[in-house]
Parts: structure tokens; C-alpha cells; sequence
């Protein structure tokens, strides 16, 4: 069985790929840290121009990838205190009530962190892109040495792994990483394998979920082994998981037929109809942000109740799928009454003319920053002794649009500090560039590249 001394540890993977324990502070716990960390991120801040259901929207009443998080992050925190409590009848851990409400809120706060501009669209994008041009990404075959695991990561690009580099490493704060807590780590990660694992590869494109880059494989590894959650040769998923998990569920299904209404995509009447189901009853005048928020009231009480019945499951490392499979029946028909919903949310026109423009507006920004990226790998600095001399040779051979193109990326200051990288670093530096624009910015950025 899984041992919540274990699994709640304020340790922190550090460059040397080590655990160390967290520094003292005597006004915030590690896991207040963490939040911190969060909210005051800038990955966190582009949120707020991400897609959440709808891209570009101009009423700003419609929901984005921030205030979503958000949400889910008060369920989440909810979750922790139910959690305690009911730990407190049973086997009372060591660590407090804020302990679990801090580590799921922010485990929350993170859960999209990772993702693209544009949604999934974005992913998808991203992912199509790569493997119908794999040499403009990967170059000529055999010109760069670049393992099969990262090129996995390139052509099968998940937000979950992308979120979970951004979250525990410490070694670059270009892109803001944040270095968090182990316990807070693993509440995060829903899929407990990497971009290379058998069931990623043999699954078909739009199921390959994973939550790990071949980049941060031992990392995710020192992670997972010392919260004992290592199962014979693979990982199981850490209890608090599936609560972070459930809070997205319940919040984005609820949220989404909202701003659906306010869209003009569903009629009132009809997702009153579906959230009058959810709640049981309920006064027909009642404003319909009230009786989302009661509907949400009765989705946590439904997902806590899986949750508690599954519990020895969980515990025992057994369980693999979402608390939502858990659930009853009458809640399982109202989720299909959604998700049917959802069919005419993601076919309506703007959203399919913005999706559809993501693919050529992220793959013209993939496909220049990347071959700037390998006419530099492609330079010999080795007739140089000094960086000033590397930077002569930079400035000499590297084409004037591939220069300003890296630079307008990285920055002028970043390129120069890493002109002895490898290709494959540099991949992934591109991956944190191009994942974390919002929108807006990608947008922007593919007319400047353009030259208009």
C-alpha cells in the first residue's frame, strides 16, 4: 500500500538531478512556496491569453486557460480538506490540512500550464506539423545527432509533459520554470509513463497522453521513485492525482456549456435542462451562474464519493483510470448529454477557422526558428578561444534573417550565453518558446517573421 508519509514530501529535484530538502522559511511552508511559485510565474501569467474552449473571443465574459485554473485550483483545495479529514478517521498523516489543500490547489494551478496557443488545437498542430515535415524539425537524416526519445517528444507533443517540465526543473528561468515540490509534482501527472513508453507509441495520434519528455526522464524518475510509487518496472499514479484530475473534470465540463450560452453555440433553456438533471432539483427562475455553481457543488460530492469507495484501489496502486468512470449512472448520462453538447461547441465556424489557421501560424514559426537553430549548430567555433571570438564567428556566418529570427525568439543576450549548445538542447529551448505564447503573441509573431 501507498504510505501518505511517503507520498507527501516537500523535497525538491535540483540541477545535479539530486533530492534535497526544501530551504526554511518562517513565514510560508515548501508547499506555500509552491504556490507562490505558481502565481507569480510567467507561464502562469500567459494563461490568461490561452484558449481555453474558445480562441480569440472578444467578449471577454468567456472563460480562459487562467480563470479556468483557477477554478479548478478552489475545487482542488476543496478536495484537500475533505482528504484530511477523512484521513484524520482512519490513518492521520503527518502532514497538516494546509499541507493537502496547498498541494492541490497547485497542483491545479499547474495542470495546464504546459499547454500550446490555440487550445488543442495547438497540440495538434504542433504534433501534425512535425511529422509531415520532419527536416525542417529534425534536419537532413543524420545531420544532427538527436535521440529517437526527443524526437518522440517532437512528434508526439503533449501539454501534460510540457507542464511537467516547466514545473520541476530549476535550470532555466529564461522560461520560468519553478522547481516545485515532489508531492505537488506528482499530484500534477495523470499519465505516469514518457513520449517513448509502448502505449504512447501504439496508441492512435489523438490518445498518445503522457506526462514526461525523454528531456526529463530522470528527473520524472527521482520523482516517482521517492514517493514510492515505482510498481515492478513502471509507475503508478499518486493518490492526490485523481483529485486534481476531477476537479478539471467536473469544472471545464459544467464552465464550458456556460460560456456556450453567452456564445450564442447552446440555448439557455437546454443546458439548464442538463444542469437540472446534475443538481436534482432547483428553482426554474434560478440564475443560471447559480445553478452552475450548484451543479459544480453536486459533481464534487458525486467525484468525492468515487473516490472514497475506490480508496483501498487507489491505495494499492491498482487503479488507472479517472474517478469519473466511477460514477453512477444518472451522472454518466448527463456527462454523454455534454459531451454531445461538445460536438457543436468545437464545430462552430470561428472555432474551426481559428483552429485551422493554428496549424499554418505555428508551423511557420516552428520551421523558421528551427533552421536558424541548426545554421547555428552547423558553425565551427573551434578555430576560437574566447567568446569574443565566438561571437565574431556567430556574427559572420550566421544569415542575417536566420540571426534576427533567434534572436527575436531568445533573445539577442540568451543566444550568445548558449552558442555551444547542442541541436537537440535547442529543440527543446523552441518547444518552451513556442508552447508558451499565447494567442495573441503567436499570431503577432508569425506576421513578423513574415515580414508584415
Amino acid at each position: 500500500m501507498l504510505d501518505w508519509n511517503i507520498l507527501i514530501s516537500s523535497q525538491r529535484v535540483w540541477d545535479d538531478g539530486n533530492l534535497h530538502d526544501s530551504s526554511e522559511q518562517p513565514d510560508r511552508t515548501p508547499f506555500q512556496v509552491d504556490y507562490d511559485r505558481v502565481i507569480f510565474s510567467e507561464p502562469f501569467r500567459h494563461l490568461a491569453r490561452k484558449t481555453q474552449v474558445h480562441p480569440l473571443v472578444p467578449n471577454d465574459h468567456i472563460r480562459n486557460r487562467l480563470t479556468h485554473s483557477l477554478e479548478v485550483a478552489g475545487v482542488g483545495r476543496s478536495f484537500g480538506t475533505r482528504l484530511f479529514r477523512h484521513l484524520q478517521t482512519t490513518n492521520p498523516p503527518s502532514a497538516s490540512e494546509d499541507d493537502f489543500r496547498c498541494i492541490l490547489q497547485t497542483a491545479c494551478l499547474t495542470h495546464d500550464i504546459g499547454n500550446p496557443p490555440f487550445g488543442h488545437a495547438g497540440e495538434f498542430a504542433i504534433r501534425l506539423w512535425v511529422n509531415e515535415n520532419p527536416d525542417s524539425v529534425f534536419g537532413e537524416s543524420g545531420e544532427f545527432a538527436i535521440s529517437e526519445g526527443v524526437k518522440n517528444d517532437w512528434r508526439n507533443f503533449e501539454g501534460n509533459a510540457q507542464g511537467f517540465r516547466l514545473a520541476c526543473r530549476a535550470d532555466n528561468p529564461r522560461f520560468g520554470y519553478m522547481n516545485l515540490t515532489t508531492s505537488t509534482l506528482g499530484a500534477m501527472v495523470k499519465y505516469p509513463w514518457d513520449s517513448s513508453s509502448k502505449r504512447v507509441l501504439e496508441a492512435i495520434p489523438r490518445k498518445r497522453k503522457f506526462n514526461c519528455f525523454a528531456s526529463e526522464k530522470d528527473f520524472f524518475d527521482t520523482v516517482f521513485d521517492s514517493l514510492g510509487l515505482k510498481k515492478g518496472e513502471s509507475y503508478v499514479r499518486h493518490p492526490l492525482s485523481f483529485l486534481s484530475e476531477a476537479a478539471d473534470d467536473l469544472c471545464y465540463r459544467i464552465a464550458d456549456l456556460e460560456d456556450a450560452v453567452k456564445m450564442n453555440i447552446l440555448g439557455e433553456e437546454r443546458v439548464r435542462e442538463i444542469l437540472f438533471e446534475v443538481c436534482g432539483s432547483g428553482k426554474q427562475g434560478i440564475h443560471l451562474g447559480k445553478l452552475r455553481a450548484n451543479a459544480v457543488g453536486c459533481f464534487i460530492e458525486a467525484f468525492w464519493g468515487v473516490f472514497v469507495r475506490e480508496y483501498d484501489e487507489i491505495m494499492s496502486g491498482q487503479r488507472e483510470d479517472d474517478l469519473k468512470d466511477g460514477l453512477d449512472a444518472t451522472y454518466k448520462t448527463t456527462l454523454k448529454r455534454i459531451d454531445e453538447c461538445y460536438q457543436e461547441i468545437f464545430a462552430h465556424r470561428f472555432k474551426v477557422a481559428t483552429e485551422l489557421g493554428a496549424f499554418n501560424c505555428l508551423g511557420n514559426i516552428i520551421k523558421v526558428i528551427c533552421k536558424a537553430a541548426q545554421q547555428l549548430c552547423k558553425i565551427d567555433f573551434s578555430g576560437t578561444n574566447n567568446l569574443d571570438g565566438q561571437l565574431g564567428t556567430y556574427k559572420d556566418q550566421l544569415d542575417f534573417r536566420s540571426k534576427r529570427c533567434f534572436e527575436l525568439s531568445f533573445g539577442e543576450k540568451y543566444v550568445k550565453e548558449n552558442l555551444n549548445q547542442t541541436y537537440e538542447w535547442w529543440l527543446h529551448q523552441i518547444l518552451d518558446f513556442v508552447s508558451g505564447m499565447t494567442d495573441n503573441f503567436a499570431q503577432q509573431f508569425a506576421h513578423e517573421i513574415q515580414g508584415y
